[in-house]
């Protein structure tokens, strides 16, 4: 299946260009309809707090709020003007609900959610959506442009769901004869995951990409800076990988290749859960 729909979340004026210039690389290529969306979040206060907003304070917070849906706006019709692809704008205000929640309810029917990373120091909203929306995710570098999109792709291989999920996902996202290199980072892999390698290796020839596998140990280094190095070293432009395959549980006290990856990637990163 090609991508069909591609809802691009815009949260900030400041990275919203990269973001869109993303959606409409891949909008130009499959012809792609093209739905940006920007969510005016609600003041939380949790119900046991007692505490008082006075008046000036609600309206330079709506007045900021509208500010920089409009500079979102502007940016994402100036880009879209001129583009052969149809699109559509959205803007939500949240009532009560967060803004994640208000945007996993636009996400569900999408092929493909493209959203920017953010600040390094706070992925809530972008794990909130990769977990919750049931869609694959392409989250975009807070710095660089993306030039080249699913011509050069690395595959964080290992044999659970959401890695089997994630390979897939990429399909409609890879350029004709593109180069995969399928990445496995762990201990010498029995025959079993060998196997299991070479078979997504396949799948990938089949519908016309360039495959290798790879096998990485990852020393010291978390498997999340492997895969990026890899991905640095090959010149990709793409990292596919399963996204919180642990519970919170485990992801908040060990961590995990998905926040890592969140946090610190410098390329696209396609997660799916």
């Amino acid at each position: 299946m090609s991508l069909k729909t591609i809802l691009v979340y815009l949260p900030r004026a400041d990275d919203a260009p990269q973001t869109i210039a993303a959606a409409a690389l891949l909008a130009r290529r499959t012809g792609a309809h093209v739905i940006g969306l920007h969510v005016l979040e609600a003041i939380m206060v949790h119900m046991t707090t007692d505490i008082y907003l006075p008046g000036d304070v609600l309206t330079r917070f709506s007045t900021q709020q509208t500010e920089q849906a409009e500079k979102v706006e502007s940016v994402f019709r100036e880009t879209c003007r001129m583009e052969d692809f149809a699109s559509e704008w959205r803007r939500v205000e949240c009532q009560a609900a967060a803004a994640s929640d208000v945007a996993v309810q636009h996400a569900r029917s999408a092929d493909l959610i493209i959203l920017p990373q953010g600040p390094a120091d706070d992925t809530r909203f972008n794990a909130a959506l990769i977990r919750e929306s049931g869609r694959p995710c392409l989250v975009i570098p807070r710095d660089g442009t993306v030039e080249a999109l699913g011509r050069n792709v690395l595959v964080g291989w290992s044999a659970t769901r959401e890695a089997a999920r994630a390979a897939h996902d990429a399909l409609p996202l890879l350029e004709e004869e593109a180069e995969v290199r399928v990445v496995k980072v762990g201990d010498t892999p029995s025959g079993e995951q060998e196997f299991a390698s070479n078979d997504m290796a396949v799948m990938f020839d089949r519908h016309g990409a360039k495959t290798t596998v790879v096998n990485r140990a990852p020393g010291s280094d978390a498997i999340g800076d492997v895969l990026m190095r890899e991905a640095f070293e090959s010149g990709a432009d793409l990292i596919v990988t399963g996204a919180f395959g642990h519970s919170r549980a485990y992801d908040f006290v060990l961590g995990a290749v998905t926040s890592h990856l969140l946090e610190k990637a410098e390329l696209p990163v396609l997660f799916s859960k």
